[in-house]
């Protein structure tokens, strides 16, 4: 009896095995997939409340923090807590992610206008227009006002910012997101002149 059972539990066997073989590497790859998924973007009170942050999580926090979508006292907190963090590193490495960070949130902000739906993009990108016309207004007309955007213009993080706007504008862009941005781009380029850049 016992010799007709060994057979028995060895077929038994093999049919477990052959599941639990293809099974594991299933799901050691899911594993893996998921373990390597980007994480969920932090709230701002997640952002408030981390104190140790790596040099992609500072740069992508504050990089949101630049979103338009962020406004007021929230903001304002925000900044001041991640601007804290930023400078437990050394002055290279604050620079590096400052730069980074603001990379990251032009091409965020673009990428944000390319999902946005027609109408809701046009009324973004007339708001955005009507805001530069008053920036420039204010600049030609104020020359205290000059003076601070050009020298606000000579800090690391706005070289970066400008030199990310004009690789957008000329490399950028479809053809179709050129007529759409070009009263913009007239005036961003208008502005930079104006300032001697």
């Amino acid at each position: 009896m016992e010799t007709a059972s060994k057979p028995l539990q060895r077929k038994r066997g093999k049919k477990l095995l052959l599941p639990l073989l293809t099974g594991v590497p299933v799901i050691l790859i899911l594993g893996i997939i998921v373990c390597h998924l980007k994480p969920e973007a932090l709230s701002p009170d997640e952002i408030l409340a981390k104190q140790n942050w790596n040099d992609q999580e500072l740069q992508t926090a504050l990089a949101r923090s630049m979103s338009p979508s962020m406004t007021g006292q929230r903001k304002r907190e925000i900044r001041r807590h991640l601007n804290k963090q930023l400078k437990k590193r050394p002055k290279e490495e604050q620079e590096k992610i400052r730069k980074g960070a603001i990379v990251q949130a032009v091409r965020g902000s673009l990428q944000q206008l390319r999902t946005m739906p027609e109408e809701e993009r046009i009324k973004t990108l007339n708001a955005m227009q009507k805001r530069a016309e008053k920036n420039y207004r204010d600049l030609v007309s104020h020359p205290r006002e000059r003076e601070k955007a050009e020298a606000m213009l000579k800090t690391p993080e706005m070289q970066a910012f400008t030199g990310e706007v004009n690789k957008i504008i000329f490399s950028g862009l479809s053809p179709a997101e050129r007529v759409q941005f070009a009263p913009l781009t007239k005036l961003w380029i208008k502005t930079m002149k104006t300032m001697g850049q």
